[in-house]
């Protein structure tokens, strides 16, 4: 599940940070934190969520997304986005977007929003799946957006206007995904979810928008995927307890 996937990358950062000097944040964050990204230089933090929500008419946690610049260790902006919880947020390369992801359920669908960080803005609403959404990434050249979830596609979608570019039928849940940092290639990481099912990997060729590849690689479904800077190496993740090269 996407939840387990983020709990495990926080874990990963707050070990990091307790063996770094210094401290990361002046600033109390004070909201709960479902997933971060880095900006490509570093200097920002993105965080998404829960924040506290007091109004005349509503006092409450909704979604919320913070910014946070590293050098000065203080919060920059925080605004809210989707009502209750926010499942996971990625970047586009140049740090001016973000695109924050609802997960769902097959009773409600999941959505993708997309924002332009400078303005608060929301751009478009990235609707088209059918169930959870597991997975999200913009291109290398922040051109496009892809998603997946458990309805078994991945979809391609333009960043400039919102709209469904392709869809890639997978067979079974897709659980996460990759670009290749050409943007030529994208990784999917496949396995229907509550089965023990093997875990797949499909490649396509995003230009061609044609399956490349595919192979079963973990004992149970994947719910990780990574891209080495070659683009010719990818490495899975699953609850089998194991990550495959």
């Amino acid at each position: 599940m996407l939840r387990l996937q983020l709990v495990v990358s926080l874990l990963v950062l707050v070990v990091a940070l307790l063996f770094c000097t210094g401290i990361l944040l002046d600033e109390p964050v004070r909201d709960e934190i479902s997933s971060v990204a880095f900006s490509a230089d570093g200097n920002r933090l993105v965080m998404v969520g829960s924040i506290p929500v007091h109004g005349a008419n509503y006092t409450g946690w909704d979604g919320g997304l913070s910014v946070w610049d590293i050098t000065t260790q203080q919060r920059i902006k925080r605004f809210q986005l989707h009502q209750h919880f926010v499942d996971a947020v990625a970047l586009s390369p140049d740090g001016r977007l973000a695109a924050t992801v609802k997960t769902g359920s097959a009773e409600e669908p999941g959505t993708v929003k997309l924002w332009d960080l400078l303005s608060e803005r929301q751009l478009s609403v990235l609707d088209g799946h059918e169930s959870e959404i597991l997975g999200a990434g913009f291109s290398p050249d922040g051109d496009m957006i892809a998603t997946c979830g458990s309805d078994g596609r991945v979809i391609l979608w333009s960043v400039a206007t919102g709209e469904s570019l392709a869809i890639l039928d997978q067979g079974q849940a897709a659980s996460a995904l990759a670009f290749s940092p050409d943007g030529e290639t994208l990784v999917v990481g496949t396995g229907d979810m509550g089965t023990r099912a093997p875990g797949g990997i499909n490649v396509w060729d995003i230009p061609a928008r044609r399956e490349l590849r595919s192979w079963s690689v973990n004992r149970h479904r994947v719910t990780s995927v990574a891209m080495a800077s070659d683009g010719k190496t990818a490495i899975s993740g699953s609850p089998d307890h194991q990550a495959i090269q």
